[in-house]
């Protein structure tokens, strides 16, 4: 997995920006904020859009960004964490 990321102000809401972003497929993917690797305490931001290019996602939770420091993709499915980054 491979891609660019950032977390920015659009009005009154935060959202996150995948760039260049790209995975293998899987079964129930979802997009997390979390302050570890594995997404166990986490924000879910929805389910992964695409597998390849740029994608935004709603925070809709308020999570403390000096917490909240990674951002993941995993498959609920089989609780499989397909890669993580620092944001």
């Amino acid at each position: 997995m491979k891609y660019s990321k950032s977390v920015f102000r659009q009005g009154t809401t935060y959202q996150v920006k995948l760039a260049n972003f790209s995975t293998t497929n899987g079964p129930a993917l979802h997009v997390y904020l979390s302050n570890e690797v594995l997404p166990v305490n986490c924000v879910d931001l929805g389910c992964l859009k695409y597998i390849n290019g740029n994608q935004l996602y709603t925070i809709t939770a308020m999570p403390d960004f000096n917490q909240y420091t990674y951002i993941s993709i995993h498959c609920v499915k089989y609780n499989h964490l397909f890669g993580s980054a620092i944001l």
